[in-house]
C-alpha cells in the first residue's frame, strides 16, 4: 500500500531505469517506473508488443518514512542526478502518481489498433517509397496486414500492406 507522501524524481543514465530500480529497492526505497505498450516491427516483418518507459531516463522514488534519507540516491549506480527546481527537490504529489498509474493500466489494455492509430477510417500520408506524399484511408487493419483505400489513376483502389511496412512509412 502506498503512503500518501510525495514522490521524488531522479534522472538516470540511458536505458538504466531497471538497474536503478533494483539498486533503489535494495536501499529500501519505494520505486515506480511507468511503462507504455508500443508495437515494434522486427526486420520489417513481425509486429510485436513491447513495453518502454513512459518517461525515458526518469524514475520515481519515495523514502519509506520521514527518517529515511534520500542522500544515498545521488550516488546510486545509474543515477545521473536528482531532479530539482532551483535548490528545491522536484516532488510529485501522491494523487498525481495515482493518475499516472491509472493511465498506465488503461494504456496496457489497449489493442493494436488503439495504440498505433491504424484503425479503419483514419487517414494516413505516405512519407516514403512509391506512394510518397499520397493520402489514403485505412479500411481494415490487423497486426499482420493493413488495407488502405486510395485514389490511383482517378479510381478508388484498395491496396494491402504488411503492417510493418506501413508502420515504417508513417
Amino acid at each position: 500500500m502506498q503512503t500518501e507522501s510525495n514522490w521524488y524524481l531522479a534522472y538516470t543514465k540511458l536505458h538504466h531505469e531497471k538497474i536503478v530500480e533494483r539498486h533503489l529497492l535494495n536501499q529500501k526505497f519505494k520505486v515506480y517506473v511507468p511503462f507504455i505498450k508500443v508495437f515494434k516491427n522486427k526486420d520489417r516483418k513481425d509486429i510485436y508488443p513491447k513495453y518502454e518507459p513512459m518517461f525515458p531516463r526518469y524514475i520515481f522514488f519515495q523514502p519509506l518514512d520521514s527518517t529515511h534519507s534520500i542522500s544515498p540516491v545521488r550516488s546510486t549506480i545509474g543515477i545521473t542526478n536528482l531532479v530539482k527546481f532551483g535548490n528545491a527537490m522536484a516532488t510529485i504529489k501522491f494523487k498525481t502518481m495515482q493518475k499516472i498509474q491509472m493511465i498506465e493500466q488503461e494504456q496496457h489494455k489497449g489493442c493494436f489498433q488503439e495504440i498505433t492509430g491504424l484503425k479503419p477510417g483514419n487517414k494516413i500520408i505516405f512519407t516514403r517509397g512509391a506512394f510518397d506524399g499520397l493520402e489514403a484511408v485505412i479500411s481494415h487493419a490487423s497486426e499482420k496486414r493493413v488495407t488502405v483505400l486510395m485514389q490511383l489513376l482517378g479510381q478508388d483502389t484498395r491496396i494491402v500492406f504488411n503492417t510493418a511496412e506501413l508502420m515504417a512509412a508513417m
